[in-house]
């Protein structure tokens, strides 16, 4: 979110300035600096592309062992006649549904880390002090 807001703040600036920049032909410069911080936000985006994937394989691995364990369990408490094969087919549909569940809340730790660092920046602005109104009042008479 910094970095797609340093992107942002950046192209906004260069489109405000735009005649300066060209009055002192200085398009190469800033041609140069957006590329550099375009490609910082790029390389920011790749980043958490991987610790997306990373957060997904790594929960998909958990949620397969526990599977397994839950399926092991539950087949030998039913050759053991403790538990009926219905049971057995319940207790494998309940917890698979519940550990989708469990691994789609680790999942969601990049979306509120976004949004938590949105509401930091957003509060930033909020934060600032108005600007002051100090003038004359003109009255016009016709």
């Amino acid at each position: 979110m910094e970095a797609y807001s340093n992107n942002e703040a950046n192209y906004i600036d260069s489109i405000r300035g735009i005649e300066a920049i060209k009055g002192f032909s200085k398009q190469n410069l800033f041609l140069k600096k957006n590329q550099v911080i375009f490609g910082n936000f790029q390389n920011k985006i790749y980043d958490l592309g991987k610790l997306n994937l990373k957060i997904s394989l790594y929960s998909g691995i958990a949620l397969v062992f526990i599977l397994l364990g839950i399926l092991s369990i539950s087949s030998h408490s039913v050759l053991n006649n403790e538990i009926k094969v219905g049971e057995l087919m319940a207790i494998i549909g309940i917890s698979s549904s519940l550990l989708i569940s469990i691994t789609n809340l680790a999942l969601a730790t990049i979306p509120i880390q976004e949004a938590r660092v949105a509401f930091e920046r957003m509060f930033e602005y909020s934060s600032l002090d108005k600007e002051k109104i100090n003038g004359i009042k003109i009255l016009f008479k016709f």
